[in-house]
Formats: C-alpha cells, structure tokens, sequence
C-alpha cells in the first residue's frame, strides 16, 4: 500500500498542471460540483443563433464559446490573461471571431452599438457602463414602441446604475433618461403610473 502524500506534495502536483485555456480535467475524479438546472451553455447557444453581432468578455480559453453550433456573423472576445489569448484564437477561429487583449477594466475598445448580445460566463470584473454603451442603444431604439419592454429595460438600467464604477453612472444614467424620456412621449399614461422612486 502507497504511503499517502503530504500536502505539499499535492499542493506542488497541482501547481505544476497548466491553466492555460482554463482546462480543468486535471481534477476529473478529484473534484465533483453541481451544475444549475438551466445550463449557460444551452442558453448561450440559443442566444448566439439569434444574434447579428455578439461580444463575450473575459471569455478565457474561448472554451465555452467555441461550443455553439451557429454563430453570429459577427463574433468577437476579449480576454486579459496573456496565456488565454492565444487559446482563445485558437479556440475561435473557427468561428470566425476575433479575440482582442484587453484588461478587465479597460474600456471595451468598440464603437458603441456594436453588439445586440453580450455575454460572459464567468466575469472577474465587469464594466457595466461599457456594456451598456456598446450594445443598449439599439435594444432602446428598438423597444420604443414596447411599454413592457420599456420598463422591464427601465429597471435593468436601475440595476445597473447602482453597480456601476462612479465613471460610468453617466453613461447608464443617459440611457435611464432616455428611456423615461420614450416612456413619457410615448406612453405618457403608463409614465404617470410610475411613483417618483420608480422612475
């Protein structure tokens, strides 16, 4: 019978596997966890075969990303870890996407309105007003003629407002203004319903 290994022999055995690309089978039958009910992987999939343009942040090796069946015509990643990068590329081209280094609290280096989809399965840091200022846009053009999808957008800016880095509170606020703005022109008695702390 094999002597047990100390801690320290384990701890070297496991700092000594590779992370690159995030694989993890190193711990397979040395690690269980529980996967939720809902699945992102299925959920990702569904999503990018209905997008034009899609962003994954932080997306790692591109592992997770690299599975979906039917991309987007356009399809792009930021990853900030230099050893992921050139998994990633690896894992997207493929797909047709292009991966671009960029630190985690960087602003993302597109024009805004880009993406009608951003994801990220496992976000380190995120730049909520980044995100808003690069994919809201349309999605509020495009809801303007929606009371439900006005409000149901007017409490996801709320949300995001109260988790977003002080420098982007202006951005998510303008977009919060200009869908109360829409809401008032356009359904201005739905607007009157809203109490001064919902609005």
């Amino acid at each position: 019978m094999a002597a047990a290994r100390t801690f320290e022999e384990l701890l070297a055995e496991g700092e000594a596997e590779p992370v690159e690309g995030w694989d993890f089978s190193w711990f397979d039958g040395r690690a269980t966890e529980e996967r939720p009910s809902w699945g992102y992987s299925r959920l990702l999939a569904e999503r990018m075969a209905g997008a034009t343009a899609a962003l994954d942040i932080q997306t790692g090796g591109g592992e997770v990303l690299a599975q979906i069946p039917h991309p987007p015509p356009t399809l792009a990643a930021t990853e900030s870890w230099p050893p992921n990068i050139e998994v990633a590329r690896r894992n997207l081209g493929p797909l047709g996407a292009s991966v671009t280094e960029v630190d985690d609290l960087a602003d993302l280096p597109f024009p805004a309105e880009s993406f009608d989809l951003v994801v990220s399965r496992h976000p380190t840091d995120v730049r909520w007003e980044e995100i808003a200022r690069s994919c809201l846009d349309d999605l509020i053009a495009a809801a303007a003629s929606s009371p439900m999808v006005l409000l149901r957008l007017r409490q996801l800016l709320l949300r995001l407002q109260a988790a977003a880095l002080p420098t982007g509170n202006a951005v998510v606020g303008t977009r919060r203004a200009w869908v109360q703005d829409l809401l008032a022109r356009n359904f201005p008695v739905i607007a009157a319903e809203l109490t001064p702390n919902q609005q």
